[in-house]
Formats: structure tokens, C-alpha cells, sequence
């Protein structure tokens, strides 16, 4: 069965904008996967009026096969030059490549991605003072009602 959405390709454009929106900070796969979550599924967060990928009630159950296809997403952009990668005594961290990264999602001409950003940019800015562990605790909340 072919898929719609999710497969590593979308993932890695995702995973490159969102790294765009974040900067220069550098995040881990943990974050990355939470914040694509709410990104995607806005409107359950109130950060949006739509969910990207529409409304069902089985989105919060995928979210343990996102995390896989982000860390494969990551991967390929660090080899690919697009994302930094970075060992510190909190784990992996990934930023953007400003050399190659940048320039590609500044690139971008696309309607997908420019509302991907827009979310990424108010879940972002939600989240910044927020840890991994209080961002899982809101999903958890939002996923039970």
C-alpha cells in the first residue's frame, strides 16, 4: 500500500523547515518528532485552523512510527550536508546547515511548505521556553480528550 503521507521524503522536507524555523538552536530527535507532531496536527493544538494532513481519530497513534521515519529523516540530511550534527552530555542534537540547508528551504516555492512553516513558526515560539518532557506532557493531554 502506497502512503500519503509520512513517507521519508515529505518527512525530510518537514524535518528541514522546521530546522529552518528553529535557527540555529540545536534539538533533539525527541523534540524534532514532538514538534512535527503539533505542527501537522494544529488544529488539535489551537495553533492552527486545519490539521495538514486532515482530521481523524487515530492521528495520535502514528506518533511512535514518526519518531522512526524523523530519525531516518535526519540522517539523510546530515549526510546530505542539510543538518548539522552535534554530542553533547544531553544526547544527539541537530541544527540546520546554514550552507546547504538554508538555501534550500529559502528555495522552496510551495504551498505545503509555506504552511508548514507558518505552524512551525507558532509552535515553535509556543514551545521555546517549554522542555521535551512538559511538550510530550501537552501532547499526552490534547491525545485523551
Amino acid at each position: 500500500m502506497k502512503k500519503l503521507f509520512n513517507t521519508i521524503c515529505e518527512t525530510k522536507l518537514r524535518i528541514l523547515l522546521l530546522l529552518h524555523v528553529i535557527k540555529e538552536g540545536r534539538v533533539s530527535v525527541d523534540r524534532l518528532t514532538a514538534l512535527d507532531f503539533m505542527v501537522v496536527y494544529g488544529r488539535d493544538f489551537s495553533i492552527s485552523k486545519e490539521n495538514l494532513h486532515g482530521n481523524n481519530k487515530l492521528n495520535f497513534s502514528e506518533y511512535t512510527e514518526r519518531r522512526e521515519h524523523i530519525n531516518d529523516a535526519v540522517r539523510c540530511l546530515v549526510l546530505r550536508q542539510y543538518a548539522n550534527f552535534y554530542c553533547d552530555t544531553s544526547g544527539f542534537l541537530f541544527s540546520i546547515n546554514l550552507e546547504y540547508g538554508v538555501p534550500f528551504c529559502n528555495s522552496l516555492n510551495d504551498t505545503y511548505a509555506d504552511q508548514y512553516t507558518l505552524y512551525a513558526k507558532r509552535v515553535v515560539e509556543e514551545t521555546t521556553f517549554l522542555s521535551d518532557r512538559e511538550i510530550l506532557s501537552r501532547i499526552a493531554s490534547v491525545s485523551i480528550k
